[in-house]
């Protein structure tokens, strides 16, 4: 797959082909958890013992790749069925929380050397927190203006925040800032 495949791409099960041995379990879970549309809060960000998942009767299971690479196999009859999202969406899922991984991915030490995280009172991270934390994507605007405010000048960081593309709980660049595991 080349890059330009990848950012036009409506196939996640190639997608997470390509991403196969670089994807973190956390980053995976939170594929599946947008695709599922359950509360990335309460399951993404944790590993729940298997017993905890039966608990409550959920199919997403501790064995993050197998059931990421199972969603993004999912047939379109069967997703509109239980009005789950398409493939296109969970492309687009796939690009938002994993970028480009054509592309020398930023770091964020990278951020601090370049005074983003220490701008105007910590104001990039803060902002980045609450847009994480009460997922409230329609920020990601005011993002790009304090981040360009900061002296940010990567276009690839402006045009994700400033795009109309889907934001997910794990948006790369969220986690960037935020230095969550990528």
């Amino acid at each position: 797959m080349t890059e330009a495949e990848w950012l036009s791409s409506n196939d996640p099960a190639a997608m997470l082909a390509r991403l196969q041995g670089k994807a973190s379990d956390r980053k995976l879970r939170l594929f599946a958890c947008a695709c599922e549309r359950i509360s990335v809060k309460e399951w993404g960000e944790s590993e729940a013992p298997v017993g905890e998942w039966e608990k409550w009767g959920h199919p997403l299971c501790p064995e993050a790749a197998r059931w990421a690479e199972n969603w993004a196999r999912e047939p379109e009859w069967e997703v509109r069925e239980y009005k789950i999202p398409n493939q296109a969406s969970r492309a687009a899922f796939l690009r938002d929380i994993f970028g480009s991984p054509f592309r020398k991915a930023l770091t964020y030490a990278d951020l601090g050397r370049y005074g983003v995280l220490d701008w105007n009172g910590n104001t990039v991270p803060r902002l980045a927190r609450t847009i994480y934390d009460e997922r409230d994507f329609e920020r990601m605007p005011i993002l790009a203006d304090a981040l360009e405010e900061s002296g940010c000048a990567d276009e690839d960081i402006l045009t994700h925040c400033r795009g109309t593309g889907t934001h997910v709980r794990g948006c790369w660049l969220l986690d960037l800032i935020l230095g969550q595991e990528r």
